[in-house]
C-alpha cells in the first residue's frame, strides 16, 4: 500500500508507504477551543521480535498490497523482515545477519529494480544495504564502511536529481553530516561531509517549494532545528537555524495547517519533553516554535499522518512507555491524547485494510494497534462530597473507572479545574496504565482543608476514552 503524501514531501523515485521519523501523552494545557477526541481505540496483537529492536519502517516489500514491517535490531545485529496478513497481525520474522551496532532503519529502491530494498546504518561508521527480491525476501547485506556513526540521522531522497535515490547520514558522535550519492545499482559513492553538528534525526523535504529537496535535522546538544537548502545536485547551502526549547529528538515535515507550505514538529527537550511545531514561511524559513507537552523520556520517536480521518494531518509519539497522538486541528495547533502499546520505535500505516491508519511500535515484541471500537470510560461517580470534615483532617474518597469499551484506554493524568491549593489531591495507579475492556483502576481523591469555609474544585481525567477529558465535582465543608 502506498500512502499519499503531500506534493513537497514526494521525493523523485522513493517509494516508501509512508514517511516516518524517529520521534505518549500528558494532556497539553486545556484549550477553549479544544475538539472532541475521535471515536476510536485500539486493539494489539504483538509478534516476537529480537532482543531491542530500535527502529521500524513500514512498507509493501512482496508487492501483495498489505504492509510489512521491517525493523533494525541494535544488540542482537540483525535486521528483521515481517510480512503482513492484511488483518493487523504479522508472520513470523525472517533475520538477516548486520551490524551488532546497527540503530537506524530506512528502505527505498536503491537499485531501481521496482523492489524496495533496506538500508541500515551504526554507530561504528557502517552502512548496509539489503537489496529486496520483491517477494518479502532481500539478498544477504553489502557493507559500505567510512561513513558517519549513526544513531537516528538516516533519509534517502534523489537530492542530485539523477533519478537514483541517494542518503544523507547525521551522527550525535562526531558533528558530521554527509551525503553518499548513489549509482543506482545499490551502490554508493564515497561520503562528503558538508556541515558539522551532532544530529539526532533528520527529514527530507522540499521546504521552499523550488522543486529540489532539502533538509531538517533536529540536533543533539543545542536548542535548534537546522534547515539545509539543496541546490539540486547534491549540495546544500550553508544552514538556517531554527530556535527550539532544547535538545532535539524525533522530526518530522508536512502541512499542519493546510496553506500548501511544509511544516515542522520535533520533539524537543531535556528533563521534560514538548512537540515544537514550526510553521513554515513557504522560502524555507519558520515561524516560531508553539510546544506542546508530551511524557517526558530519554528517547522519542515520531510519525505524521491522518490518523482520526478528518483530512488533517495528526502525530503519533512513543518513548518506550506510552504512545501519544497529538490530533491536528487543521490551523497547525494540536490536542494530545494517550493510547496504549508504548515502544522504542513508532510508524504508521493501515495493517488491516480498513482505510484507517493503525500503528506499529517496537519494544521486545513488534506491536501493531490497529483502529477498533472506541475505549469508553465509565465512573463510578460524577461527585464527590466530602461533609463536614474538621480542619488539618483528611478524608479520602474513590473513583472507579471501568473501561466498557472495546479499544484499549490509558489514563494519562489528572488535574483541577482550579487551584487546590494542598485542599483536593488526587492519587493513582492508573496513570499511564493501559486498561482493556472490562477492566477497571481507582483514582483517590484527598481533602485536607487547613481553613474553616466551604470548599469546591473538579477533578480532570484525562483519558483516552470517548468524550474525554471525564470530570468528577468536588465538594466539602471545613469545621472547627
Amino acid at each position: 500500500m502506498s500512502v499519499k503524501l503531500p506534493r513537497f514531501l514526494a521525493a523523485p523515485t522513493l517509494t516508501a508507504a509512508i514517511l516516518i521519523s524517529f520521534g505518549a501523552l500528558a494532556p497539553a494545557a486545556p484549550s477553549a477551543f479544544s475538539q472532541a477526541q475521535p471515536t476510536f481505540g485500539f486493539i494489539q496483537a504483538n509478534c516476537a521480535a529480537g532482543s531491542e529492536p530500535s527502529s521500524v519502517v513500514v512498507a509493501d516489500f512482496n508487492h501483495d498490497g498489505k504492509l510489512d514491517v521491517a525493523d533494525a535490531d541494535f544488540l542482537d545485529g540483525t535486521v528483521s523482515v515481517y510480512l503482513g496478513n492484511g488483518d493487523g497481525t504479522l508472520q513470523v520474522r525472517q533475520t538477516y545477519a548486520a551490524n551488532a551496532s546497527d540503530f537506524t532503519l530506512i528502505d527505498g529502491d536503491f537499485n531501481g529494480d521496482g523492489n524496495l530494498d533496506l538500508a541500515a546504518a551504526d554507530e561504528v561508521g557502517k552502512l548496509s544495504i539489503f537489496l529486496g527480491h520483491g517477494d518479502g525476501t532481500f539478498g544477504p547485506r553489502t557493507l559500505f564502511p567510512g561513513v558517519v556513526q549513526v544513531q537516528g540521522g538516516l533519509v534517502a531522497g534523489d537530492f542530485n536529481r539523477d533519478g537514483k535515490l541517494d542518503l544523507v547520514l547525521g551522527s550525535r558522535f562526531d558533528n558530521n553530516v554527509s551525503i553518499v550519492l548513489g549509482n543506482g545499482d545499490g551502490t554508493f559513492q564515497p561520503p562528503v561531509k558538508f556541515f558539522t553538528v551532532n544530529v539526532f534525526d533528520l527529514v527530507a523535504a522540499d521546504l521552499n517549494g523550488d522543486g529540489k529537496l532539502d533538509l531538517a535535522a533536529s540536533t543533539d546538544g543545542l536548542s535548534a532545528v537546522y534547515v539545509w537548502l539543496g541546490n539540486g545536485d547534491g549540495t546544500f547551502q550553508a544552514p538556517l537555524s531554527n530556535t527550539v526549547e532544547a535538545f532535539g529528538q524525533g522530526i518530522v515535515a508536512s502541512d499542519f495547517n493546510g496553506d500548501g507550505k511544509p511544516d515542522i514538529a520535533v520533539i524537543a527537550g531535556n528533563s521534560a519533553y514538548d512537540v515544537d511545531v514550526l510553521l513554515g514561511n513557504g522560502d524555507g524559513t519558520f515561524k516560531r516554535y508553539v510546544p506542546y507537552v508530551i511524557v517526558p523520556s530519554s528517547f522519542n520517536t515520531m510519525a505524521a499522518g491522518d490518523v482520526n480521518g478528518d483530512g488533517i494531518t495528526d502525530l503519533a509519539t512513543d518513548n518506550g512507555l506510552i504512545t501519544q497522538i497529538l490530533l491536528g486541528r487543521g490551523d497547525g495547533s494540536f490536542q494530545t491524547i494517550p493510547f496504549a502499546g508504548g515502544g522504542d520505535s513508532i510508524a504508521l500505516g493501515d495493517f488491516n485494510s480498513d482505510g484507517k491508519l493503525d500503528y506499529v511500535v517496537t519494544a521486545s515484541s513488534v506491536s501493531i494497534l490497529t483502529q477498533t471500537a472506541p475505549a469508553v470510560a465509565s465512573l463510578s461517580t460524577t461527585q464527590l462530597n466530602f461533609g463536614k470534615v474538621k480542619v488539618n483532617t483528611l478524608s479520602t474518597q474513590d473513583v472507579t473507572v471501568t473501561n466498557t469499551g472495546v479499544g484499549t484506554m490509558v489514563i494519562s493524568a489528572t488535574t483541577f479545574r482550579q487551584q487546590s491549593q494542598g485542599v483536593f489531591s488526587a492519587n493513582s495507579s492508573c496513570y499511564s496504565t493501559s486498561l482493556l475492556s472490562g477492566q477497571s483502576c481507582t483514582i483517590t481523591v484527598s481533602f485536607f482543608p487547613r481553613t474553616k469555609g466551604q470548599y469546591q474544585n473538579t477533578l480532570v481525567i484525562h483519558d483516552s476514552g470517548t468524550g474525554a477529558p471525564h470530570t468528577v465535582r468536588l465538594s466539602g465543608v471545613a469545621t472547627k
